[in-house]
Formats: structure tokens, C-alpha cells, sequence
């Protein structure tokens, strides 16, 4: 069975959608998902499915979600080769030097619309850079993103495309748990 990696978004902020970590992977594992697992309380999951596509596995997972808690939350999910892939390919050539709180990327549930990425260009503080590679963007916001206008609601927006965002600690980390349970 191959292994996704399944990112919830919006859950857990500021009180809103409030899922308790335990309780989803009971739902998870309901919907027929196995080897389910959860990293911290933001909506990170590694699981195993016989769904060989990763639109089938969110699609699954938001249903799901939808039916046990009462509310919508966008799932985006890739398979173990596509995450190791994206971890692979940063476009930053000095990843070494970069703090890994300050680098994140974006992964889309679609094609982002590209044409947009000028837009985007316009909305960067001094420093940001941003890079879309296929149907990721990474973003290195070295003075934070507190700063930056590059928000996630923006950026869905003007690129056209659901999308949510992960540190690159958090994305090694789903890493590991990904290739251990795959």
C-alpha cells in the first residue's frame, strides 16, 4: 500500500476547528486508512491507503473530517515520492545558511495559475524570495512572515488554487515519519 503525507489546513488556529489529534486518527483509520500517524496539533498526517491517487486520498480525508467534527477542512496530500521530491529540490542554493523556521513551502491541491507569480513578486519584503516548482512554492521569508504579505490566503487567491503551508522542519520531519512507515 503505498504512503501519503496529508496536510489538514486551518485546524487548531486560534481556537477555531479545533481537532483533537487522537480522535482524527480514529477517523482516519475508520475511513479505511492504516499506518496512521500525526505530528504535532496542526494537522500533519502519514498514513497508508490503497487509493493510488493523492486527489482520492484528500477528497477521503475531508469527507471524513467533514462527517466526524461537523466542518470542512482542505486536505492536500502527496505520495512518499513526491514529498521526497519536494524536500529534494529546494530551488534556494544556500539551504545550509537558511534558518528552517524562516523556509517553508506551499503545497497546492491543484495547478497553480503561474501567471500570478508577478503579482506575488509585488507583495514580498525586502529579502523574500519565493520559487514555484511544479505544484509547490517555496518561500524563504528571512525577516519572518510576520513581515511578508505573502499570506497563505493571498497567495490561494492570486495563484488560483486551495493550497497550505509547512516549515521545512515540519516537511523533514513528515519525511522521516513517511519513509519509516512506507
Amino acid at each position: 500500500m503505498p504512503t501519503y503525507v496529508s496536510l489538514l489546513r486551518g485546524i487548531n488556529v486560534s481556537g477555531h476547528k479545533k481537532v483533537e489529534m487522537a480522535r482524527l486518527r480514529a477517523c482516519v483509520e475508520a475511513a479505511g486508512f492504516d499506518s496512521v500517524r500525526s505530528y504535532i496539533q496542526s494537522g500533519n498526517l502519514v498514513l497508508r491507503s490503497s487509493l493510488r491517487s493523492p486527489a482520492k486520498v484528500s477528497a477521503r480525508l475531508e469527507s471524513a473530517i467533514a462527517e466526524e467534527f461537523g466542518f470542512e477542512v482542505p486536505v492536500v496530500s502527496r505520495s512518499l515520492a513526491a514529498w521526497r521530491r519536494v524536500y529534494e529540490s529546494c530551488p534556494f542554493s544556500d539551504l545550509d545558511s537558511i534558518d528552517p523556521a524562516r523556509l517553508s513551502v506551499v503545497y497546492f491541491s491543484g495547478r497553480p495559475q503561474a501567471a500570478g507569480l508577478e503579482q506575488l513578486d509585488d507583495r514580498r519584503a525586502p529579502g523574500d524570495e519565493l520559487e514555484l516548482v511544479g505544484t509547490e512554492l517555496y518561500l524563504h521569508l528571512p525577516a519572518g512572515a510576520g513581515t511578508s504579505k505573502l499570506d497563505l490566503n493571498a497567495i490561494e487567491r492570486v495563484l488560483g488554487a486551495r493550497a497550505t503551508g509547512r516549515n521545512w522542519r515540519t516537511i523533514g520531519k513528515l519525511l522521516e515519519m513517511a519513509e519509516a512507515a512506507g
